[in-house]
């Protein structure tokens, strides 16, 4: 069965990359980025990486290159918003075609998970590196997306649309709970197909299910001092096989739901002031869900436990919205 729907302070300095990164994202490709999104997923043993070189290069250093951190938010404001035009559905790939087009998302996945991101980034166009990292030095997305991985790979649904592009329907764990649905188009790049947009959507899956609503919330004062809000329309639930966050973005901002375990008794503060350890941190999941949208983070097999709902989007200051709200408990209680 599915859910209707469609689709990382002073914190640790990787956090806090990511998070800035993340937040150019409408939505968040891969899952999420990095060891901590991916770790405990399994990869599915696939075929050898076959790609192009990286030009040479290097990522960009912030901390040595103020003007060249300077330059990527520069291209981030730059980024053209597309045109409204009316969708083309597609047409189901048969035969031959449909194995080519299969071959190319099973080739890139191959890249991730045998650990070859240069290989991956190098199938990725600049269009898909703005759009998805927010960047436009692949060495960047290159340490992004170091530590990810595809578990429980799968593609289908492969189809030709009349641009020429073509695209597979993607699902994979994207952390041991995670199970992710992902749209991935593909453009002709020569001797490779170029993966240049992702759009998600929610995964098929089997089992009991819960469903909670997440409510993400922008409230301004009269100052115009803002108040971010994580609200779950119940504080907990009965262990269920499968748990769907649905999280509604009616506000202006784009926003995150992340879903972690801290160390029991931990205050979620510590994840701004370093006192919980990066290590202490488990990680369950990630939606980005943009301004007046909806997504549903699908969790499979969760335990029984209190987890931190939280929003690690950085404001104009950079300050991140669970300092200022954007933070909820949620306990999952055992089955009876």
């Amino acid at each position: 069965m599915s859910a209707d729907g469609k689709n990382v302070l002073s914190m640790p300095a990787r956090w806090k990359t990511v998070a800035c990164a993340v937040a150019a994202l409408l939505t968040v490709g891969f899952g999420s980025f990095g060891s901590v999104a991916a770790q405990d997923a399994s990869p599915v043993a696939m075929a050898e990486c076959d790609a192009p070189d990286l030009a040479p290069g290097a990522p960009t250093d912030p901390g040595a290159s103020p003007v060249a951190m300077e330059e990527m938010d520069m291209a981030e404001e730059a980024t053209p918003v597309a045109e409204e035009v009316e969708e083309d559905a597609g047409t189901p790939a048969e035969g031959a075609v449909a194995d080519e087009i299969l071959a190319a998302a099973n080739n890139l996945a191959a890249c991730v998970n045998g650990g070859d991101m240069e290989g991956a980034v190098a199938l990725m166009t600049s269009n898909f590196l703005m759009e998805t990292f927010g960047i436009t030095n692949p060495y960047d997305a290159v340490e992004f997306m170091t530590g990810t991985t595809f578990g429980d790979f799968s593609a289908s649904n492969p189809r030709t649309y009349e641009d020429g592009s073509v695209s597979v329907d993607a699902t994979y764990m994207g952390s041991q709970y995670q199970l992710t649905g992902e749209t991935w188009t593909f453009v002709d790049g020569g001797d490779y197909w170029m993966v240049d947009s992702l759009d998600g959507f929610t995964p098929e899956f089997d089992g009991d299910s819960a469903i909670v609503g997440v409510n993400l919330t922008e409230v301004t004062d009269d100052a115009g001092a803002i108040t971010y809000g994580i609200e779950p329309n119940t504080p907990s639930v009965a262990q269920p096989e499968v748990l769907v966050f649905h999280a509604i973005n009616a506000g202006i901002m784009d926003h995150e739901l992340v879903v972690l375990q801290l160390p029991e008794g931990a205050d979620p503060a510590g994840l701004m002031d370093g006192s919980i350890a990066e290590s202490d941190v488990v990680f369950m999941g990630q939606i980005t869900v943009a301004a007046g949208e909806q997504g549903d983070m699908v969790l499979v097999g969760l335990p029984a436990g209190m987890y931190t709902l939280v929003c690690f989007f950085p404001d104009e200051q950079g300050v991140p919205h669970f300092v200022n709200g954007m933070v909820a408990q949620f306990e999952v209680t055992a089955a009876s």
